[in-house]
């Protein structure tokens, strides 16, 4: 778990609106805590054990996830204990 929060330190760094942007709370489902960042970016954690199911807005596309080496996931899902990122699109 610690390497997976040292991972998500390091890709903040490379990208901006992650440490630059401000935060705003997100609304998706119990068990999940999802925040924007700056104008582009949706943060969403799965703080549970088990896969969450949830609705990405049309707004938002899939971007990347944490751990890494867990599958990538489908539209609408999220892994035990990982984040999703996604980017608005357009931007």
């Amino acid at each position: 778990m610690l390497g997976h929060y040292k991972h998500l330190i390091s890709i903040r760094h490379a990208i901006s609106d992650l440490s630059n942007g401000s935060i705003a709370s997100y609304s998706i489902r119990e068990g999940l805590l999802a925040y924007t960042r700056g104008d582009s970016l949706l943060i969403v954690h799965n703080l549970t054990s088990k896969e969450q199911f949830f609705t990405l807005y049309q707004e938002f596309q899939f971007f990347m996830h944490f751990p890494s080496y867990i599958r990538l996931p489908e539209q609408g899902r999220i892994a035990p204990y990982s984040t999703m990122i996604c980017k608005r699109k357009g931007s």
